[in-house]
């Protein structure tokens, strides 16, 4: 999942899309004697100015702020919330 983020966010940069606000940093740690690695979302002001951006940048924002997901957590199968 890692290897993605930093592939489209390397695609992003070759195209001056600089307006994400989301960043992902990667914690590694030791749990119990093995490795794990722990993903971390931080989210900030837009680096660039929403009059700085190409329409095409301006509806693909607007999409994804549009879009709603939703989740369901089974334990044991029983539906918890």
């Amino acid at each position: 999942m890692y290897d993605i983020w930093k592939n489209i966010s390397q695609e992003r940069t070759k195209k001056k899309f600089l307006s994400t606000n989301v960043e992902l940093k990667v914690h590694n740690s030791t749990v119990n004697g093995e490795q794990d690695q722990m993903l971390d979302l931080k989210y900030d002001n837009s680096i660039t100015p929403e009059k700085d951006l190409p329409s095409s940048e301006k509806s693909r924002q607007a999409g994804i702020k549009a879009l709603k997901m939703y989740a369901v957590l089974v334990i044991n199968g029983r539906k918890v919330s």
